[in-house]
């Protein structure tokens, strides 16, 4: 067995010194050392006779020598052996600890990347929100929520752009200011609905005639606003005379029945000198012109 070790050096060595001490002592150890007296007959020797009974009690000694040195060994290889087996069962709980501490910490780290990266989604989702949130703000700050065309804010600050630009090219800029006759009447006999409906199928019309340079812009109650760059007067009024036709031919459903109605139009072109506002005042006039002329016509400003 690994660890022991065989009982014959043990039987030896135990033989050797009972019979040691079986031999009498040398003729120079007999003397005292202190004072150089011989030594009492039979001191400093194990006397014996060589009976068979005294030899085998001294086999009987020797092999319960040996038995208890067997046992003990036994005893400690026992002990050895339960001690390794203490220590391998400390070594695997500890590996087992160590496995569980690293499990669980991979799990915090999963769970923390999970909960980082759900965060970035979640941050990137209220950020997309925001922004479209935002853009409807901004295009509900600059259209008009009834025809979905620029507000009055959103036409003059364009304006300006464009009269700006003007000013540094020098091309023309043309401004055609129109009304829709009788809208009051149209509300008042037919509803508010059936004249919400007359200003949106107006504003439909509008941009889908307009080029993609062009602004057209409800300027308040039934006017609108229509900017045309790189247009001169003779241009504008051949636009506006467009669109007064097509508005004759626009025709709103209301309860079964069919409404038409007409606009009134003043043009005008913006003059390098003068301000927007001015030019806007007098295509503005011109539309008032065409109003007590009788209606439904074109006025050049």
């Amino acid at each position: 067995m690994k660890g022991s070790h065989s009982p014959v050096p043990y039987r030896v060595a135990v033989g050797a010194f009972l019979l040691l001490l079986a031999l009498p002592l040398g003729a120079g150890d007999a003397a005292s050392p202190a004072g150089g007296q011989p030594a009492a007959p039979g001191a400093g020797r194990l006397e014996t006779t060589g009976d068979p009974e005294e030899v085998r009690s001294l086999t009987e000694r020797l092999s319960a020598v040996e038995a208890r040195l067997e046992a003990e060994r036994e005893q400690r290889r026992v002990e050895l052996l339960k001690r390794d087996q203490e220590i391998r069962a400390l070594r695997a709980r500890h590996r087992k600890l160590w496995a569980g501490a690293v499990a669980t910490a991979l799990l915090l780290l999963a769970a923390a990347a999970v909960l980082l990266l759900a965060r970035n989604r979640v941050n990137e989702w209220a950020n997309a929100e925001m922004s479209v949130a935002y853009s409807r703000m901004e295009e509900q700050a600059r259209s008009d929520s009834l025809t979905s065309l620029a507000n009055r804010r959103e036409a003059t600050e364009r304006l300006q752009e464009e009269v700006r630009r003007t000013a540094r090219t020098h091309r023309p800029l043309s401004l055609v200011m129109l009304d829709v006759d009788g809208l009051r009447k149209i509300n008042e006999e037919r509803g508010q609905v059936c004249g919400d409906a007359v200003l949106k199928g107006l504003g439909v019309f509008l941009r889908s005639m307009l080029r993609e340079l062009d602004i057209a812009a409800r300027w308040g109650g039934g006017e609108f606003l229509l900017v045309l760059p790189e247009t001169s007067l003779e241009g504008a009024l051949l636009v506006a005379e467009r669109v007064r036709r097509g508005a004759e031919e626009i025709r709103v459903h209301d309860d079964g029945s069919q409404v038409s109605f007409t606009v009134t139009i003043g043009a005008g072109t913006v003059q390098e000198h003068l301000p927007a506002d001015e030019c806007i005042r007098r295509a503005e006039e011109a539309m008032r012109e065409g109003k007590r002329s009788g209606r439904n016509r074109v006025v050049a400003g």
